[in-house]
């Protein structure tokens, strides 16, 4: 069994959507007498437009050549007769007529338009119908699911409010753990996450639950990549080296893993945004956007801070560093 599945963010009313997903959008242009003109299959395109005389919401209608040719015959024969409504051509979806036109000359560029009582909102929605065509299948409704604006925002404040448990509680642990380095740590990663939110704000993105995870998965790796160093440091410092030196040296030992494991989350990403579709793309890019700011943070900010403090004598201590 094929099934279809179909999202539809930012729609108010479910049912309607449902109703228009659902219908087969089977056109057809019949003349009074019964006989079929036109079906939708010979239109190739339909889109809601302004009459250029009235200024009122109407279909237009662009033929293909057998649609154009078919159409031709039946306005040339029908512009002969002069009563109403023999004179007509009916248009009907799915077995209901829309409008039944009068037809005084020959229509021979395959171009029409469908007017009537028409808002903007119905001729946009009949455009969208007639441009399906007729499908070749009928449509069936298997499950039906809606998220509603106050349930999408609650979930996203719920996620949002756990990051920053998560963030905290990590930063603390950086403190406790690493002492100076740690809380080094904390303003680099307290940057990494403003940097991150800018560029949003920059691209006018928009923070979704799934972007939120991307977040928070790259300030985990950001993490991740001082852990590393800072273990290279203590073991450079357990070495006898001096604070300077361990730092450079930890820095330089840690870069080769913190590069390997980054590139390949950020390959993963880049697969997950070129397969993926609308909430996966969004994990994606802000997931790469993480990882290139913790790169930065990790590898530079962290260093430049820790050698800042080191340059100006106030910390000696070995233990202060985690040794």
């Amino acid at each position: 069994m094929q099934r279809i599945r179909i999202e539809l963010p930012g729609v108010k009313n479910a049912q309607e959507a449902i109703e228009a997903i659902g219908k087969t959008a089977q056109l057809e242009f019949v003349k009074y007498d019964g006989e079929v003109v036109l079906t939708g299959k010979q239109v190739q395109n339909a889109e809601l437009m302004f009459h250029p005389e009235t200024n009122e919401p109407v279909v237009s209608l662009h033929l293909n050549s057998e649609g154009t040719e078919a159409f031709r015959l039946a306005t040339k024969e029908l512009a002969k007769i002069q009563q109403y409504p023999d004179n007509a051509i009916l248009i009907i979806l799915d077995g209901e007529m829309l409008s039944a036109p009068e037809v005084t000359e020959e229509i021979p560029n395959g171009k029409a338009f469908i007017s009537g009582d028409f808002t903007v909102e119905k001729a946009s929605t009949l455009a969208a119908l007639i441009r399906g065509g007729a499908l070749p299948v009928n449509l069936k409704e298997v499950q039906t699911s809606a998220i509603g604006p106050t349930l999408g925002i609650d979930s996203l404040k719920t996620s949002v409010n756990a990051g920053k448990i998560g963030i905290v509680l990590v930063l603390l642990f950086m403190l406790i753990y690493y002492r100076v380095p740690g809380f080094i740590a904390s303003v680099a990663l307290i940057l990494y996450t403003l940097i991150v939110l800018y560029i949003l704000v920059g691209l006018n993105a928009t923070l979704t639950l799934p972007g939120v995870a991307g977040l928070i998965l790259s300030i985990g790796m950001a993490v991740d990549a001082n852990v590393i160093i800072f273990e290279r440091l203590k073991e450079e410092l357990r070495n006898g080296k001096t604070i300077r030196s361990s730092i450079d040296s930890g820095f330089s030992k840690a870069l080769r893993t913190i590069l390997d494991s980054n590139i390949t989350t950020f390959i993963a990403a880049i697969v997950l945004y070129y397969f993926g579709l609308g909430p996966i793309k969004g994990f994606a890019i802000t997931l790469m956007i993480g990882i290139l700011s913790s790169m930065f943070t990790a590898v530079f900010i962290t260093k430049l801070l820790l050698k800042l403090t080191v340059g100006m004598d106030i910390i000696k201590s070995p233990k202060l560093f985690g040794a």
